[in-house]
C-alpha cells in the first residue's frame, strides 16, 4: 500500500522524467523531449482537479499483471470527471509516445486500440471503464507451463463519487466495487494492522508512505503459483499461512529534499519474527 500527497507525485513525475531525459540533440532525444513534455502537461491537468492525498494498493494474486488500485482525493469533481472522460486516452496515448521513445520496443503499442468500454452501476454508483486490448500481448512470450498467469484481459476502471477518484487498473472491475463497499467503513488503506505503528515512527509530513505486509505478498504468489506445484508443497504452505497477520512490518518514507528524495526504512523485527521461523519450518521440510 502506498499514500503519498499531490507534493510528492509531482515530484516523482518530475525526478523520473529528469532522469530520462536526453543529453544530446539527436532526432530521438528531441522526439522524447517532446513526449517528455506531453506527457508532464497530461499529469499536470490530471493533478489539477485532485486534493492532496493518495493511496494505492496492488494485488498480485490472479496474474503476473497486478491489479492496481489508486484512490485519490479529488479537489474539483467536476474537473477529474472531465478528464477521466476527455483526456484520459490522451494520457495513454503520450505514455505510450514517451516509453518508445525511449527505445522500449516491448512497450510499443501497448495502448493502441484503447477505447472507452462498458459501463455499469454498481450500488447507484456507476463504473466505467476503458478497454486495453494489447495489455496482455505483453506476457505472450510466456512458457506453455506458465501461460494460466497471464489475464484474459487487463482494463482501466473508474468512477467519481464521494469526493474520491477510483481507478482500478486491473482484469475486472472487482478491486473497484470491494473499495466501493469499504466507504464509510473503517477498513480503509490505513486501517491495516501495522499502519499506525509505521506512521507514527515514520511519521505523517512524507511526500509518500510505502507500507508493505510480507504476509500478504507471500500470501499472494503462494495463490499465484499453486498450480505450478503438483507436489502441493506450496498448498501445504498457503495453509501454514493462513492464520498469519496480514501485518504491514516493512515501511519506506520519502520526501523531496534539494532536488532530490531523502528515504528512510522501518522494519518491524517483532511482526516479523513469527513469519521467519515460519519460512525456516518450510525449509526444514524441504517444501
Amino acid at each position: 500500500m502506498m499514500q503519498y500527497d499531490k507534493e510528492g507525485l509531482i515530484g516523482m513525475t518530475q525526478a523520473i522524467l529528469k532522469l530520462f531525459s536526453p543529453s544530446d540533440s539527436d532526432a530521438e532525444a528531441a522526439e522524447l523531449e517532446e513526449a517528455s513534455k506531453g506527457l508532464t502537461q497530461a499529469l499536470t491537468e490530471f493533478y489539477d482537479a485532485l486534493g492532496t492525498q493518495t493511496a494505492a494498493s496492488v494485488n498480485l494474486s490472479t496474474s503476473l499483471l497486478p491489479d492496481v488500485l489508486s484512490v485519490y482525493d479529488v479537489a474539483n469533481e467536476q474537473k477529474a470527471k472531465a478528464y477521466m472522460e476527455e483526456s484520459y486516452l490522451t494520457y495513454l496515448q503520450t505514455t505510450q509516445s514517451w516509453l518508445e521513445g525511449l527505445a522500449s520496443q516491448e512497450y510499443a503499442g501497448m495502448y493502441d486500440g484503447a477505447s472507452a468500454g462498458p459501463s455499469e452501476l454498481y450500488n447507484g454508483v456507476e463504473i466505467k471503464s476503458y478497454t486495453l486490448p494489447n495489455i496482455v500481448s505483453l506476457l505472450d512470450d510466456l512458457p506453455a507451463e506458465t501461460a494460466f498467469l497471464k489475464p484474459i484481459q487487463w482494463n482501466v476502471y473508474y468512477t467519481v463519487t464521494d469526493g474520491k477518484l477510483f481507478i482500478a487498473m486491473a482484469s475486472s472491475a472487482q478491486p473497484l466495487r470491494d473499495a466501493l463497499d469499504r466507504l464509510g467503513t473503517n477498513m480503509g488503506f490505513d486501517q491495516g494492522n501495522g499502519y499506525d505503528k509505521l506512521a507514527r515512527i515514520l511519521g505523517m509530513k512524507n511526500n509518500m508512505l510505502l507500507a508493505i505486509s510480507p504476509v500478504t505478498l507471500l500470501k499472494s504468489f503462494a495463490q499465484l503459483f499453486a498450480p505450478m506445484d503438483p507436489s502441493g508443497g506450496v498448498l501445504q504452505f498457503q495453509m501454514m499461512l493462513a492464520n498469519a497477520p496480514e501485518t504491514f512490518s516493512i515501511g519506506i518514507a520519502s520526501q523531496n529534499r534539494d532536488g532530490g528524495v531523502e528515504a528512510q526504512l522501518l522494519i518491524a523485527l517483532g511482526d516479523l519474527q513469527q513469519l521467519v521461523m515460519m519460512v525456516v519450518g518450510v525449509l526444514q521440510m524441504g517444501l
